[in-house]
């Protein structure tokens, strides 16, 4: 471990440098949170847990699905927590949700984000067999 180190604040983290590390802490995003959070009931979190009992092929999916309130939240929640993600294999996942939904994707996103969107499930799953 470092004997010395500083504290470099950022605009959404404080970087942690030391003489032979480099760590960043950085606060979760609520969606995030809400999503894998342990015991949520957040409308993302059982989207997400339908969209496993469906990859199981278990009747629970069709369960799940009615439980949600709200799809639009749910699926929002998902794309959110996708965009803060920095591991592919989650944001993989996270957008894999939505696609099994065949949702149009009108929500509140503007027309860029959009096509970032369409462009980053696009290159994920073209990308499967890496991951």
């Amino acid at each position: 471990m470092d004997s010395q180190f500083a504290l470099v604040p950022e605009i959404d983290c404080v970087r942690i440098v030391g003489n032979f590390t480099h760590e960043i802490v950085q606060k979760v995003p609520e969606e995030t949170n809400q999503i894998f959070g342990i015991g949520s009931v957040a409308p993302g979190s059982v989207l997400l847990e339908a969209s496993k009992k469906y990859e199981e092929k278990s009747h629970k999916a069709d369960e799940y699905i009615r439980m949600i309130s709200d799809i639009k939240t749910a699926v929002e929640q998902c794309i959110t927590a996708a965009g803060h993600e920095f591991y592919p294999p989650t944001q993989k996942l996270l957008l894999k949700v939505i696609l099994l939904l065949n949702f149009d994707l009108e929500c509140r996103y503007s027309m860029t984000c959009l096509i970032l969107l369409r462009l980053l499930v696009f290159r994920l799953l073209s990308l499967e067999n890496v991951f």
